[in-house]
């Protein structure tokens, strides 16, 4: 099945699970987590509701969820209900008007929502408008440039943020974030025993991350230089008010094999590159020959046309064409036939008798 980083469809038979694509989702939260136990949380623009559970099931006291979709909402209820989860449809645009009956919020996130609306200012005021005092707030957005410069839009998007302007944006409403972090994709390798569910899952079902292991101890490397991670080249970014994080890891294993194909596809590609470069090459010396051999006929054509010319001026081709013309008239064309018949018999006869008297005399 495709894969649509949009929104996570937990409906069955609808998306699969792909491990990178739930990396990407889960991590958010991941990050969150920590910021959420004992607190209760708002999560805005939640989906389907799996990063609301996460979050309860890592300690929130109380986490609402609220999304502009009646389809995302029902899946939620029905795939992540729990006592201490509770989901609304709202639009995140009228949050005050939705949970002014709330008490304030003590955490509030929203993950990849900023780019969906047209009224920034107004999303973001109805956030601080729900925040307890010394509440947190985390907010995250994709970084579409890589796409938009390779002239990829996506439809479900009203804008595309630089980090520059993600900052702006909010800092105007909410204030200069506390700290700043960027999300990007990692490799590296995993040791993990075996047999085990974390190596060998056969299942398809999306919500196989909702599930992950947490695992220690961990050892992360940096950036080799040629994958330098910047803002310009990052997944997305994730600004946090009122507190600050640690760095979140979330990965999955994959086969060895799965892990050289693309490189291993990369090889194969580069080795038809540049057997197609020698063949154009070789095509190209081909075309060379081919206009050298053409130049050298049209020089040839050229002199015997010149030589023709010559030729057609001379007094010998006027004499002959006068020759073919008197020749083909219609009464004296017959007696110069019969004449050159008559002479060419002569000159025969003569021949004959010059061998005869020859022939006699040795």
């Amino acid at each position: 099945m495709a894969v649509c980083a949009e929104r996570l469809n937990f409906q069955p038979g609808v998306m699969d699970y792909h491990a990178m694509l739930a990396a990407e989702h889960a991590s958010r939260y991941v990050f969150a987590a920590p910021l959420c136990i004992g607190k209760r949380v708002l999560d805005v623009a939640c989906g389907e509701g799996y990063g609301a559970f996460m979050l309860a099931r890592q300690g929130a006291t109380e986490v609402i969820g609220v999304d502009i979709s009646d389809e995302a909402i029902a899946i939620a209820r029905h795939r992540f209900a729990r006592d201490d989860v509770q989901f609304l449809i709202g639009d995140v645009l009228d949050l005050p008007a939705l949970l002014g009956e709330q008490p304030p919020f003590d955490v509030i996130v929203s993950f990849e929502t900023i780019e969906h609306v047209a009224d920034a200012g107004r999303f973001l005021a109805g956030i601080r408008r729900l925040l307890a005092p010394d509440g947190v707030i985390l907010l995250s957005c994709p970084n579409d440039g890589l796409e938009a410069d390779r002239g990829i839009s996506n439809p479900f998007h009203v804008r595309t943020y630089t980090f520059a302007e993600f900052q702006e944006a909010t800092a105007a409403v909410l204030g200069p974030a506390t700290r700043w972090y960027l999300g990007t994709p990692l490799e590296g390798t995993v040791v993990a025993e075996t047999p085990s569910r974390l190596l060998g899952n056969k299942s398809h079902d999306l919500a196989l991350f909702v599930d992950a292991l947490e695992t220690g101890p961990g050892h992360l490397l940096p950036a080799q230089s040629d994958h330098r991670t910047m803002p310009e080249t990052c997944t997305f970014y994730l600004g946090i008010w009122g507190a600050t994080g640690n760095t979140a890891l979330v990965a999955a294993p994959i086969s060895r094999k799965a892990f050289l194909d693309p490189w291993w596809a990369l090889e194969w590609f580069k080795s038809e590159q540049a057997r197609a470069g020698e063949h154009v090459a070789f095509l190209e010396t081909q075309i060379g020959e081919l206009r050298r051999a053409y130049m050298l006929d049209k020089e040839r054509m050229n002199v015997e046309r010149e030589q023709m010319q010559a030729i057609q001026r001379s007094r010998v081709y006027r004499a002959v064409q006068l020759y073919v013309r008197v020749y083909t008239l219609p009464v004296v064309g017959p007696i110069l036939q019969r004449l050159r018949r008559t002479v060419g018999a002569i000159v025969r006869a003569i021949v004959t008798l010059v061998h005869f008297a020859k022939l006699k005399a040795w």
